[in-house]
């Protein structure tokens, strides 16, 4: 298989559901990177939240946000953001209601939470999450808000501003909102054009929703024995579970006996 890119989902994929990563994964990982492999992720999570992983796995490619950033070696060559007025109109829609739960934004200016409280959760001290009152809108552009939303009817209501998306992992019961063109495989193209190289030699794991379309269009789509059935139906192969080292195993198999 003449693969020169992998880039893995974190949650589900790369991540063991204690959110660690085995060493047997990052012993592999290093085998790809010694055979000239870039290795990336591409992830939900933001770029604060992906800091642990980043440290942990020293990747040649980071995507966050569903996709709204993409970044090389340091370098960013993507960005997909919600400008201030569609942010505002999200905002602004159905947001501030009291069927929605807590609210965070991930935006130029910083990383907000709409309860003051949350802000001492260890994650979100961690990542120097800032109260913030969302019903003053707000002043700068935005990666991704998240938030708890429990009527159904304030998502077919958001659904209906042009140019965001809606993205929601299974099993959770919180909904993203991104750019419209915040996906992972448009920062996945995006890195692939930077280095002058085909997607069709990029291997991508994943396991949802968010997972689909880059399982489907780049060379080698991988769906983890965990996944929902549509990242499977979207995948050329099925590895092993994400508790099972399934990533790790695959590349094993498949990369490291081939080059």
């Amino acid at each position: 298989m003449d693969v020169n890119m992998i880039i893995c989902d974190l949650d589900r994929t790369l991540l063991r559901n204690d959110k660690t990563i085995s060493e047997y994964t990052l012993n592999v990982l290093e085998k790809c990177r010694k055979m000239g492999i870039l290795f990336g992720f591409a992830t939900a999570r933001t770029m604060p939240g992906s800091k642990l992983y980043e440290e942990i796995t020293k990747p040649d490619i980071i995507i966050t946000d569903c996709g709204a950033l993409a970044v090389i070696k340091g370098e960013e060559v993507y960005k997909a953001l919600i400008p201030i007025n569609l942010a505002n109109q999200v905002i602004n829609t159905k947001l501030n209601h009291k069927e929605v739960g807590i609210i965070t934004a991930n935006a130029i200016n910083g990383y907000y939470v709409s309860r003051v409280e949350e802000t001492s959760h260890p994650n979100w001290k961690l990542w120097k999450a800032l109260h913030y009152d969302f019903s003053q809108g707000i002043d700068c552009d935005v990666y991704k808000f998240a938030s708890q939303i429990f009527d159904s009817s304030i998502l077919e209501e958001i659904v209906q501003i042009a140019q965001i998306r809606i993205t929601r992992n299974h099993g959770e019961e919180w909904v993203m909102f991104t750019h419209k063109d915040a996906t992972k495989y448009n920062g996945i193209a995006a890195i692939a054009k930077h280095l002058n190289m085909d997607t069709e030699n990029i291997a991508a794991f994943g396991d949802d929703f968010s997972d689909i379309e880059m399982l489907k269009n780049c060379g080698i789509g991988v769906a983890m024995a965990n996944a929902i059935d549509e990242a499977k139906e979207a995948a050329d192969y099925i590895c092993d579970s994400n508790d099972n080292d399934g990533v790790a195993k695959w590349l094993e198999e498949n990369l490291c006996t081939s080059k």
